[in-house]
This record gives C-alpha cells, structure tokens and sequence, in this order.
C-alpha cells in the first residue's frame, strides 16, 4: 500500500560482526531502494539484531587463507559460544559442547560433515545471494 512498508529482515550472514556480547546484540543499516533511489542512512534507518551469539565476534574473514586463522577463529568461537550458552541458561544442558563445535566448524570453514570448505563457502554465497533477492524486492 502506500502507507505501509513491510520489511523482511533476513538472518544475520555467519561472518564477522561487531556483537554486543552484553546485550547479544548487533546493529545493522537499513536503506530503501524506491525506483532506483536509496534512501539516506540516519538514526531511523538502525535495526538491532537480538539474541545474537557472542562468537559473531570473532574474526573469520581469513580462514579460508590461512590455516592459522581458521584454528584461532574455531578457538575464539568455541570459547565464547560455550561461555554464552551457559550465560544465557541455554536448554541445551550437555549438548552445548557438541552444539557449539558443529556451529563453530560452519562458521570457521572446517565442513563438520567431511564435504570440504566448498560447502562452506557455497553456503555463505547462498545466504548473500538470498539477502540480495530480499533487498530488491
């Protein structure tokens, strides 16, 4: 209609954000493309994403380079998601260790399945790729 704009927010992209592990959450920008005119980013433009796992913190923008880096990005990342899943009381109980070595592998690069960092990279374009459609629409 023209008094009513909806809005899909995609899940946040499983790469490196700036998270307020606090707060468990993370800022993003959102700009409105009408006839090929973005809007201007200001203080109503910001969305906060909550519950958001304190190892989006961590940096896996070179695992795929560099062996060193995916290890230290799994470490960081096991480390802060054990630490906020038993901070925020999760159900998991004992599966929160395996929980979080499965997520951990995905978003450092290794492919808990054995399929290789292909997968990995392949399921990263597909969520850019559906975050794109979702903007053009």
């Amino acid at each position: 209609s023209d008094t009513t704009l909806r809005c899909v927010v995609p899940a946040v992209p499983m790469v490196s954000q700036p998270v307020d592990a606090d707060a468990r959450t993370v800022g993003a920008t959102v700009s409105v493309v009408l006839q090929a005119r973005r809007s201007d980013a200001n203080d109503a433009s910001v969305l906060t994403y909550t519950g958001v796992g304190a190892y989006y913190a961590c940096d896996n923008n070179r695992v795929f380079a560099d062996q060193r880096a995916q290890q230290a990005c799994f470490k960081c990342c096991r480390t802060a998601c054990i630490t906020d899943q038993f901070k925020v009381g999760s159900s998991l109980k004992g599966q929160a260790y395996s929980w979080c070595e499965d997520r951990c592998s995905q978003y450092c690069g290794y492919s808990s399945r054995g399929r290789g960092r292909r997968l990995v990279r392949l399921r990263r374009l597909l969520e850019w790729r559906d975050v794109l459609k979702e903007a053009a629409r």
